[in-house]
């Protein structure tokens, strides 16, 4: 059984990630497999590494959520 589309958040992070990588918090994270590897973006702000995602933490209801609560410039 799938879960219909309109149950599903809208996903964002795409328009979100360019804040993401201005915040102070990021942290960048390459994942590597034997046929290449990816650049992931981690928040800094929580110590739970299983769900200290950038992307999850933006979503509706999340701590920093989509209006970016938790962010901070880089100085």
């Amino acid at each position: 059984m799938t879960t219909p589309a309109y149950v599903l958040p809208t996903f964002t992070f795409a328009q979100q990630r360019t804040t993401c990588e201005a915040c102070r918090h990021v942290q960048r994270r390459v994942l590597e497999s034997s046929r290449t590897s990816t650049v992931v973006l981690k928040c800094g702000t929580t110590k739970n590494t299983n769900s200290n995602s950038c992307s999850l933490l933006r979503a509706p209801g999340q701590p920093c959520g989509p209006e970016a609560k938790l962010f901070e410039g880089r100085a």
